[in-house]
């Protein structure tokens, strides 16, 4: 079941990131990713087996494992969890939306609107 729910968290993670990232800096994007992935991929095993080893007289290690996937994943869903809310309530929902240049086009026209309005704010006071 880790294996699956990866499979799906890690397809919906490689798919967001033109989503989130300006056209110019999607390799980028793609590279820290992977660097950041890859160093996962490293740690994680060598911590996994540390658990193990040093558990193995409890349920030969399997238990303590166990509890360090599960402890993993929930980091994972409160991360994915607190992603979807300041997409939605900070960034409008760009990550669900099907067109994410008009959707950059539009944050980016918003957030100019917003600087001149507190640019005319500051002007009258």
């Amino acid at each position: 079941m880790i294996g699956i729910g990866y499979s799906i968290y890690a397809s919906a993670c490689w798919g967001s990131v033109p989503y989130v990232v300006s056209p110019n800096k999607v390799g980028t994007a793609f590279g820290l990713t992977t660097a950041i992935q890859n160093i996962g991929l490293v740690i994680a095993p060598t911590l996994v087996g540390y658990i193990k080893d040093k558990t193995r007289e409890y349920d030969h290690g399997f238990m303590y494992m166990n509890m360090f996937f599960v402890f993993i994943n929930v980091i994972g869903f409160l991360l994915a969890a607190s992603l979807y809310y300041i997409d939605v309530y900070e960034r409008n929902g760009i990550l669900e939306s099907t067109d994410p240049a008009a959707m950059q086009k539009k944050m980016i026209a918003d957030e100019k609107k917003m600087i001149q309005a507190n640019a005319a704010m500051g002007d009258e006071q």
